[in-house]
């Protein structure tokens, strides 16, 4: 295998993580990271934990694709 030649396909994105959520400039700096933590993905989560069929349903529509939603359906709840 160590000779043999591989590649990827032309349509592979990569796509850096921050603590496995899509890094983007706002997520490098500690402040920032932090504020982000804070303000935008505890948010998300309070609304996975408050209503996990929602973001079930909404994870399915392409158009809404990225946006801030769980995609666990459900399954990720402890009672």
């Amino acid at each position: 295998m160590i000779n043999d030649l591989l590649y990827l396909h032309p349509n592979i994105q990569v796509e850096p993580l921050f603590d496995h959520w899509y890094a983007w400039a706002h997520l490098i700096p500690p402040a920032k990271a932090a504020r982000n933590l804070t303000e935008r993905h505890f948010r998300i989560m309070d609304s996975y934990i408050n209503a996990p069929q929602a973001h079930a349903n909404v994870v399915k529509n392409q158009k809404l694709l990225g946006g801030p939603f769980v995609d666990y359906g459900g399954k990720r709840l402890m009672s």
